[in-house]
């Protein structure tokens, strides 16, 4: 994702780059819809394609870093920043599934006052440990 978002960094500030770019067949060609975003020496469509680029890396960068997207701590349920979630108290939660994916899983929260919470891109034994250890400490909350 960095080359791209490199890519598009060059293309905004190189006029010549982006006409090549954009006069590429390629199905859905978006340069070509950003080349008439120039503003002076710079495409301010390229620029803001390029920030969008290097911020989804950056925040892929930091799921790889941090691999528990979500953990239990006491009786909250944790997500990692990136997830974009409060905590959630284990109490408040009604179904925990997960789906096996050919690749990764799909862990599903539901909790009692909301949306379904989805967590994609989980490893397969995490996941089914993780709903496991979900389980236990509400089994042990209800009946401690």
């Amino acid at each position: 994702m960095l080359p791209a978002a490199a890519i598009c960094l060059i293309a905004a500030f190189d006029s010549q780059l982006l006409a090549n770019l954009a006069g590429t067949e390629t199905r859905r060609n978006l340069f070509a819809a950003l080349a008439p975003l120039q503003f002076g020496r710079v495409n301010i469509g390229a620029a803001v394609l390029a920030g969008v680029v290097a911020w989804e890396a950056v925040r892929a960068a930091r799921r790889f870093i941090n691999r528990d997207a979500v953990w239990i701590d006491g009786d909250m349920i944790r997500f990692h920043p990136t997830v974009r979630r409060r905590p959630l108290r284990l109490q408040d939660l009604e179904e925990i599934t997960h789906e096996t994916g050919e690749i990764k899983s799909v862990l599903r929260l539901r909790p009692a006052s909301g949306k379904r919470i989805m967590i994609p891109m989980v490893d397969h034994d995490a996941a089914t440990a993780f709903v496991a250890e979900v389980q236990h400490a509400k089994a042990a909350q209800t009946f401690g």
